[in-house]
């Protein structure tokens, strides 16, 4: 199987270190250097994307019944999503341990035990009941939600007003205050609009707003 040269790696990194400066990152580039960029990014995800799948089937186990996972960060991570749903099969280690596992709509999630970090491992499907994951018990009432680890309450506006950790034992919002608050600020640059907010603008908040009833999109 042919290698990936070093050439080719460098080539994707170029591109996407060439849009990775200035107004590109906030977003704050015109139309035209937008779509150029996106354009440049939709290329180095392809390039991306072709090396990573040659460099999987080049060292995973190429079989039906087995996968092969990589980890790719620092931290041993004990929970990973497949992609595939597996309704009647279980997953097992290499020491023969059945995988906990839970199905969603992104697919299957499975818990498995210190994954090396910079690491591969190798799992293999059987058939055969998977073992389910414990439910949480969940109580829900009015505008009131607990469960084994939180209770959350919101106003009857939407606005977040507790989150009480059971874990931590502790309050995570202030009294009086909100998780979800969304806040205005004048417009006080020192430069251009929208752009230097100083620190004593971030005093300046707007403490009462008119309900948005219509929005207009303006494009030039």
């Amino acid at each position: 199987m042919e290698c990936i040269s070093f050439e080719q790696i460098e080539q994707g990194i170029k591109i996407l270190l060439t849009n990775q400066f200035h107004d590109i990152l906030p977003g704050s580039c015109t139309r035209q250097v937008a779509e150029d960029a996106l354009g440049d990014y939709q290329q180095s995800a392809s390039m991306a994307d072709e090396i990573i799948t040659h460099m999987l089937r080049r060292i995973s186990v190429d079989a039906q019944d087995m996968l092969t996972v990589y980890n790719p960060i620092m931290d041993r991570e004990n929970i990973m999503l497949l992609n595939d749903v597996f309704i009647d099969e279980s997953i097992i280690d290499e020491h023969q341990n059945v995988l906990l596992s839970q199905l969603t709509r992104e697919g299957t999630w499975i818990y498995a035990k210190d994954l090396t970090p910079f690491a591969f491992n190798n799992y293999k499907v059987v058939s055969g009941q998977r073992p389910h994951l414990n439910t949480a018990q969940v109580d829900i009432h009015g505008r009131h939600f607990e469960n084994n680890l939180y209770i959350i309450q919101w106003s009857p506006r939407g606005s977040l007003t507790r989150i009480y950790s059971k874990q931590l034992d502790r309050e995570l919002i202030l009294e009086g205050s909100y998780a979800n608050e969304f806040q205005v600020f004048d417009d006080k640059p020192g430069e251009f609009e929208a752009w230097e907010i100083k620190l004593e603008t971030l005093e300046d908040t707007f403490h009462t707003m008119e309900v948005i009833k219509e929005l207009e999109s303006v494009t030039f």
